[in-house]
């Protein structure tokens, strides 16, 4: 893992996975892949409390967008969207308010924009898998439109005004950063702040009492 741990190289011809530090169970969410490979490759959605072996999509909870157009689950594949190669840039639209997951080739919805995998429920990240030693890919959750300058500079934000992405992201669908994340319920930002509910407590020792009190 390079560049934040948004590159991730394969080294050997084993499988290597690398998913989003971010989970979601609801909301809509956005996010890009750029591949500098040709071969045994897959963009991923997967439950985020399962570890997969070999790579996610030979499980039943992780469904995947293969380089050959296929899209698969549980060791399976089947026809969906265009092949795609080096250079490639593949974003994924993860609708967890009705269980819908898309993928993009170079900003175009495949499959004529009918989802790849319906009625999806519980907890998500979005991740990567490649194998053999070209095997490369460079995430952008938002933060990088230019895949850490491996092509020209991305500007289309989500909804919010947050991103920069390289393909704009359909209308409705957040970048998945910490910038979207709801605000917790006690913070900088918040009516109520921690100093209402956490202080320091002084005592001062007698000598006489080993025990604080």
């Amino acid at each position: 893992y390079s560049a934040g741990n948004l590159r991730m190289d394969a080294t050997t011809s084993s499988w290597f996975n690398a998913v989003s530090t971010i989970s979601v169970s609801s909301g809509k969410w956005y996010a890009e892949f750029l591949t500098k490979s040709s071969t045994a490759m897959f963009v991923n959605i997967m439950e985020s409390n399962k570890l997969p072996t070999y790579y996610p999509a030979y499980h039943t909870f992780a469904y995947a967008y293969y380089y050959n157009g296929q899209k698969w689950t549980n060791g399976s594949g089947s026809s969906y969207g265009d092949s795609y190669t080096n250079g490639d840039i593949i974003g994924v639209a993860l609708d967890m308010d009705n269980g819908n997951v898309y993928f993009y080739k170079n900003g175009t919805v495949q499959n004529s924009g009918t989802a790849a995998f319906t009625g999806l429920s519980g907890d998500f990240v979005i991740g990567v898998s490649t194998s053999g030693t070209s095997g490369e890919w460079t995430a952008n959750f938002g933060s990088d439109g230019s895949f850490n300058n491996r092509r020209g500079f991305g500007t289309n934000s989500d909804d919010n005004g947050i991103g920069q992405f390289v393909y704009a992201p359909p209308s409705g669908y957040l970048a998945l950063c910490s910038a979207n994340l709801s605000d917790p319920t006690i913070g900088p930002q918040a009516s109520t702040q921690a100093g209402q509910h956490f202080n320091s407590k002084l005592w001062t020792g007698t000598g006489a009492d080993a025990d604080a009190k």
